[in-house]
Formats: structure tokens, sequence, C-alpha cells
């Protein structure tokens, strides 16, 4: 076994069931530090019993009321599905990157949610922007006017779609903790239907590495 390896691991599949019939499919896949049983993995397993209350407690009703106007329509009986997906996206002796990726399909309006995870091994803990950044760096700055250059272009060469208040919306939109480490870059996402509209999915930008002014790979 190398050290720190991770593996991802497929927890056991979830049905939710009215009237015998499965109204809601659930399954995650989530990594797993292996020889470890700390925060790491405790951390995984948590997400995986709260993705299941989750399911459990709010959408599975709205599983059930759909499953109601179907009878009542006589149209066809929802089969929603609910999963995490997840990958490392970086990884070295001391540090990994990860995306978990959470989709929620045949409903009439789909959801999707990306949560990216970088850690230091050593300690199993978070790192953090500021870590990816020299002391006293605008690194909320970069990245936001990197993100509206970006879409900008996009948006000039026809290849992606913004809502009109996208400028508004990037600050109101951003949170530190939407980042992950990729080979090229810093990585860095805005939620689903925040600033694009459902087709575009989660927007992600990447910040090339620059070793002066940043971002780079923590040096731990």
């Amino acid at each position: 076994m190398q050290e720190n390896e991770i593996r991802f691991t497929p927890v056991q599949p979830l049905e939710l069931v009215h009237d015998e019939i499965p109204l809601v499919s659930v399954q995650m896949t989530l990594p797993h530090l292996e020889g470890r049983n700390g925060r790491f993995n405790r951390y995984y397993q948590l997400c995986a019993k709260r993705f299941e209350q989750y399911c459990r407690r709010e959408l599975f009703p709205l599983a059930q009321a759909a499953y109601c106007r179907a009878l009542e329509d006589a149209s066809p009986i929802p089969q929603w599905q609910a999963a995490i997906t997840s990958h490392t996206t970086w990884q070295s002796e001391s540090i990994v990157s990860l995306v978990c990726d959470t989709a929620v399909t045949g409903m009439a309006q789909p959801m999707q949610h990306r949560q990216g995870d970088t850690w230091d091994l050593r300690r199993e803990l978070f790192l953090s922007l500021p870590d990816c950044f020299p002391s006293g760096a605008l690194w909320k700055r970069q990245l936001l006017e990197h993100a509206a250059r970006t879409i900008a272009q996009q948006e000039a060469a026809g290849i992606a779609r913004y809502c009109d208040n996208w400028n508004s919306r990037l600050r109101s939109s951003f949170h530190p903790r939407q980042f992950y480490l990729g080979e090229e870059g810093l990585y860095f996402f805005f939620p689903y239907r925040t600033i694009a509209p459902a087709v575009e999915g989660i927007p992600t930008f990447c910040l090339p590495y620059n070793g002066n002014t940043g971002p780079f790979i923590p040096p731990l």
C-alpha cells in the first residue's frame, strides 16, 4: 500500500420507496484514505450521512408529491436519481485536492452542486485559498478579475452564456471554499445557476500557477 493512498469507495446504494415503487435511487462514491482513521475519513463519512438525510428528509417528500401528481394526471411515474461522484484533481505526498459533484436528475429542474476539498494529508486539515498565495496578496481580487476577463472573452467568442448581471453576481456568489488544485493552475467555481443559466452547469475558471504572484502549490 502506498503512503497516503486515496481510494474512491462506493457507499451502499439506497432506494427510497413509496407504495412499493422506488422513487429515489441514491448512490455515492466518496474518497477514503487507506490505513487511516482520522479526520479525512470521518469527514467523508459525515458527508455520506448528511446526503442520505437530505435525500430522506427533503428530496423524498418532493418525489412523493410528484408521484401523487403523476397519478392524478396519468403521467409517467417519477424516477429520480441522486448521486455523489468524486475524483482526485491533484496529489503529492503531502497534499491532495478533490472534487465531489452532486447531481439530482429525473426531476423537472435537475440540481447540481460541487464541493472542492484540498487537504494537508500530514495533519489531515483543509488548506485554504490564502495558503496558495503570497502573504498579503489580494487573492480574491485576482480571482474575480480573472473570472471577469474569462467571461467577457467567452461571451465575445460565443462559446458560453452568462446571466445579464453576471458582473454584480460574481462577488456575491464567490466563496473561498469553492476551489481545487489541478495540473495547470488553481480552479475556482461558482454555484449552479448563480452567474450563468442551468445549461452552462457549474461555471469553473482556472488561474494558472505563478511562483511570484500566486497561485502556487502550498509548500508543505
